[in-house]
């Protein structure tokens, strides 16, 4: 994945997300691929360049505790809920309104 498109952004809730982001072409979804754990963005560089050839928009996060992403040490950083937050945060700050969740874990 190009390292140029990667960004950071502090969420609502003062954390640092990096992620990496495409924008779709007109008339294209964006999917946002999750990792699991222990993992980065990086799982998703053989994905990312099929979907982003063929016009759809990207948007790939270091999850909390993962890769360049802020890693706290209070449990209590970690509730899903709040980690959703910071996710939808990262779509709102690239007007994605609607995207293709794609996940995967061990």
């Amino acid at each position: 994945m190009d390292a140029s498109l990667y960004k950071t952004l502090t969420t609502s809730r003062g954390v640092k997300y990096n992620y990496y982001s495409s924008p779709a072409q007109p008339g294209k979804h964006t999917i946002l691929f999750c990792h699991g754990f222990p993992s980065t963005s990086v799982d998703w560089r053989y994905f990312v360049p099929f979907f982003k050839e063929r016009g759809y928009g990207i948007v790939v996060p270091d999850l909390l505790g993962y890769g360049e992403t802020d890693k706290p040490t209070d449990a209590a950083m970690y509730v899903s809920s709040k980690v959703c937050r910071d996710v939808v945060d990262i779509l709102d700050k690239e007007g994605v309104e609607k995207a293709i969740a794609i996940g995967h874990d061990w």
